[in-house]
Formats: C-alpha cells, sequence, structure tokens
C-alpha cells in the first residue's frame, strides 16, 4: 500500500519553521510514497510536481527521524490508478499564491494546473476514496495528517507509534516482530482489519 510521509519542520531550515508556524502545525511538506518506494508530490524546490526516490532513513544531526508516516488504505488496482493520473501531472508548476493563501480563504487560483503539496496530496487521497469532504485547496500539510489520522481510527485502522529515533523504531520493530534488515528504511506499518496481523510497508533507497 501507499503511505503519506510528513516532514518534520523542525528537522528543516528556516522555510520549512516559517510553513510550520504559519500553518499552526509541526510538518511543513507531505509526499505520497507508492509501494516501489517512489515519491510523489509538488515542492518549490524542484520546481513544481514530481516523482522523486527520497532517503527516509536520513536522521537529523541530533539522531531524530525526519518523516511521519501514515498508510494510505487502497487496494493494488486503486494505487495503479492514482498512479496513472499522477503521472499526468508530473511537471506541473508549484502554486506558491495557493499555499501562502489557502489558510485565509482558501486557494485563490492564478492557474487551474499549479498544485501546492497538501493540496495535491489531499486530491490524491481523494482519488482513493477518501477525506471526500476535505477542501484540499485549503489543507496544510499538518490539517492532512490529522484528517487523515482520525480518518484512519475512525474505521479501525492502526496508526503507527510515533517514532523519534532509530532506538524507537528498533523497539517498535522488535515489539510487533519485524525483522530489521540492511536495506529497511523508515518503514510503516497498516494495520489489519482483524487487528492482530501487521504488514510491514519497506522504503527503499535506489
Amino acid at each position: 500500500m501507499p503511505a503519506l510521509a510528513f516532514f518534520r519542520a523542525s528537522a528543516g531550515g528556516w522555510f520549512d519553521r516559517l510553513i510550520a508556524r504559519f500553518t499552526r502545525g509541526p510538518y511543513s511538506h507531505v509526499e505520497i510514497v507508492f509501494s516501489d518506494g517512489m515519491s510523489f508530490s509538488s515542492m518549490a524546490a524542484d520546481r513544481g510536481v514530481r516523482f522523486k526516490q527520497i532517503r527516509f532513513s536520513e536522521l537529523t544531526r541530533q539522531g531524530r527521524m525526519k518523516w511521519d508516516f501514515l498508510t494510505v488504505p487502497c487496494r493494488p488496482e486503486q494505487e495503479a490508478v492514482l498512479r496513472a493520473w499522477c503521472e499526468t501531472q508530473a511537471g506541473k508548476k508549484y502554486d506558491w499564491r495557493g499555499m501562502f493563501t489557502c489558510r485565509l480563504f482558501g486557494k485563490f487560483r492564478g492557474a487551474d494546473d499549479d498544485w501546492f503539496c497538501s493540496e495535491l496530496c489531499t486530491y490524491c487521497l481523494q482519488k482513493l476514496g477518501h477525506l471526500r469532504s476535505a477542501n484540499p485547496a485549503r489543507m496544510s500539510p499538518a490539517d492532512l495528517y490529522r484528517e487523515a489520522r482520525s480518518a484512519w481510527l475512525a474505521v479501525g485502522l492502526h496508526v503507527m507509534p510515533h517514532i523519534d529515533s532509530f532506538d524507537d523504531e528498533q523497539r517498535v520493530l522488535r515489539d510487533i516482530g519485524c525483522v530489521v534488515g540492511d536495506a529497511l528504511q523508515m518503514p510503516c506499518y497498516q494495520d489489519q482489519i482483524d487487528g492482530l496481523r501487521y504488514d510491514r510497508r519497506v522504503f527503499l533507497h535506489k
């Protein structure tokens, strides 16, 4: 299954912290991560919408994780349809104006083809049948995390415990019986409906 990856503003620079403060949350960016490890989003530094391989295991100087994850429930055929749609969006511009106005009065678009990260990722979730009542143009990364987490918990899905360090990660993996391999990067977990089994999602940097 794909996942949402949320970048912790405290692990970034001054612009990340500015976005987090403006949107009143801990995150400055969000990505959709597909089952093969490829990430998709819109990012100003990359000049808009793109696919990208990201090393999610990279730590801060203090040894803390930079990303938080939420697995996105969907069937393989749904993920394939979403991936095909995402490919049609690659290359579109980053929407600076929409990003800064979304918290004030909703997104004012200069061009309908521009996206900012949380708007694009929310729209992706809606194409999978999630968060249908949400307005993508008004969603910050922190808003998306709260809305998605609440939606998953409401239907009985497990949300991965907060992991802040490599030691925390190892503890969680030991607790649920996962084996850590040399190629393992930052994982997230999808709880099965019966609440008894976990699937491990492994994001590999290539």
